[in-house]
């Protein structure tokens, strides 16, 4: 028997106090976005990227597949941040 994941638990308890479907949030999608705004932007950038990405999701009442495009929005926005830094380093 496997011990029970505090990071699964910790979500399905806020999630089902927020009245939020367990279904539309995907864990490693998010802990992605934040590790690359983290590394991609500063470290600050982690929590409040992933805020805004659940803000926008809210606001769409999207679900799973709006936490996707949304994610796929982030990594286009931090690809043309990251490539306009590495054109200025000349």
């Amino acid at each position: 028997m496997s011990d029970p994941d505090p990071l699964a638990e910790w979500v399905l308890l806020v999630a089902d106090d927020l009245g939020i479907d367990p279904g539309d949030v995907d864990v490693g999608l998010l802990l992605d976005v934040a590790r690359d705004s983290a590394h991609g932007v500063v470290r600050p950038a982690a929590p409040i990227t992933t805020y805004l990405v659940g803000l926008a999701q809210g606001r769409a009442r999207g679900g799973a597949a709006e936490l996707h495009a949304l994610a796929d929005r982030i990594d286009v926005l931090l690809a043309t941040r990251n490539h306009s830094d590495t054109d200025t380093e000349d």
